[in-house]
């Protein structure tokens, strides 16, 4: 009897045990073992703080359309007599004649006056008289390395709107032969970035030092010889204490050597104009000189740079040094700044955002002084499953955070895109897991998913560049 309680014993010591196992061992899910789960109560505060959420925009947008009506203003570009209040109505206007769709993320616009994207679209407007590419940079975490989300955004508006080429392209890169949009090869240089390596920063998040022996980079892009896959300008951005040489090969096998004059302590640009698909840059070891990146695209249409980090939650884009970003937008100015971040952020134990978004808060603020003519857009965190007795579920804490963004939105008066309603709302990640969009890790897309989210930002983009052509 004292043997059978004992096996008793060590069984349900056992099976307590198994309840405290980890979620997750590498790359594998762990089943959680809850014997209790049929008695106990879910908790469902995520949902209702999610709908709490909803009603506070509504309501921000009603007291946003009463403050209008008291003190209309006038915006560079929007004479004052389009007050904010006929601003809204051509926009709710404009969406009803827009089929009803459960699924359709909206930009939503919580500057104070709803021009949000008003250099975005005065940018487009302006086409070839511009003089350069409309320039979308797209900040973000490993969601959207290698080109993922932002390789299908940048075709669907350059097929529209003209342009070509891949944009900007760090140096080096841990994803080189993940990336289908173009061919990248390097050898000899030393990565630093803003999570581990102090500087003065720039946009990217990378700067890269010639090492001795010599350094290289190249880049091919894929596809036939139309338009869209070719670069007719190539551009590199560095900065040097000192003169530096270096040499570009671009058509055939002709090398152009390239004089790089000292920046004093700003951005320097060299610019190569012709047609071409493939450029190799070689360094010699140098004191003093740093590669910021290149960008091959066209003089025209759009350009859509892909600015991932792995690793980044979006704080420390508060590294950004102010001097070098100015230098850097005189030569490259950028129209919109789209943030992605929330993946690095998301914690199932977790569902209190507030530190975060006072975080965020600054960061928004820091970004506006650093790029002053640029309008913001932060995309809401991207749906994300953990297992649960029932199987895989949206994480509880993927609501409480995209709620907090929502919130970072409203009070730093951006645009905000709920990836999360884009992507299906509740479930989705389960679903495009299923379909082959996601990866199994219920948590990153793939291209065939980053696809499905690119349509959605392009619906929303059409439905707000027909509201901006109204209100011109």
């Amino acid at each position: 009897m004292l043997r059978l309680w004992l096996l008793l014993l060590v069984v349900a010591l056992a099976t307590v045990a198994l309840y405290f196992l980890p979620e997750q061992v590498g790359s594998w899910q762990i089943k959680k073992v809850d014997l209790l789960s049929d008695l106990r109560v879910e908790d469902d505060s995520s949902q209702t703080e999610l709908a709490r959420q909803s009603m506070l925009s509504a309501d921000f947008m009603e007291r946003r359309r009463k403050q209008s009506e008291r003190q209309p203003q006038e915006e560079a570009g929007f004479p004052v007599r389009d007050s904010l209040a006929m601003r809204d109505s051509v926009y709710q206007h404009l969406r009803k004649q827009n089929p009803s769709d459960s699924t359709l993320a909206l930009f939503e616009d919580y500057s104070p006056s709803h021009t949000g994207l008003k250099r975005l679209f005065s940018s487009l407007r302006s086409g070839s008289s511009l003089g350069r590419p409309v320039r979308i940079a797209v900040l973000g975490d490993s969601f959207i390395e290698g080109d993922i989300f932002t390789a299908h955004l940048r075709k669907m508006l350059q097929r529209k709107y003209g342009g070509g080429g891949v944009g900007w392209m760090p140096i080096t890169s841990q994803v080189a032969g993940f990336r289908s949009t173009i061919s990248h090869q390097f050898s000899g240089w030393k990565t630093m970035n803003m999570l581990h390596s102090k500087g003065k920063h720039n946009l990217s998040g990378y700067y890269f030092l010639p090492q001795q022996g010599g350094s290289s980079v190249s880049y091919k892009l894929p596809g036939d010889s139309s338009s869209i896959h070719m670069a007719t300008r190539i551009s590199l951005y560095y900065q040097a204490e000192r003169g530096s040489t270096v040499s570009l090969k671009t058509v055939g096998d002709s090398t152009v050597v390239v004089d790089l004059r000292p920046t004093e302590g700003g951005v320097g640009e060299y610019r190569w104009q012709g047609n071409t698909k493939r450029v190799r840059l070689s360094v010699p070891a140098s004191d003093g000189l740093s590669i910021l990146g290149m960008s091959l695209e066209h003089s025209d249409g759009i350009s859509v740079d892909n600015f991932s980090l792995r690793g980044n939650s979006g704080l420390a884009l508060s590294k950004i040094d102010v001097a070098t970003s100015s230098s850097l937008c005189s030569l490259r100015p950028y129209d919109l700044i789209v943030l992605q971040y929330g993946l690095n952020v998301a914690n199932a134990k977790q569902l209190n955002y507030d530190n975060y978004y006072k975080q965020m808060l600054s960061v928004v603020a820091h970004l506006r002084k650093c790029f002053p003519g640029s309008d913001i857009m932060l995309m809401g965190v991207s749906d994300r499953a953990q297992r649960s007795t029932e199987g895989f579920v949206t994480m509880p804490a993927i609501h409480r955070l995209l709620a907090a963004q929502r919130r970072i939105a409203m009070d730093s008066g951006i645009v905000f895109w709920n990836t999360f309603l884009a992507m299906g709302g509740d479930g989705s990640m389960v679903r495009m897991v299923a379909q082959g969009q996601a990866a199994k890790d219920y948590t990153h897309i793939s291209f065939a998913g980053g696809k499905k989210i690119a349509e959605a930002f392009v619906r929303a983009f059409e439905l707000e560049k027909k509201y901006y052509d109204a209100i011109e």
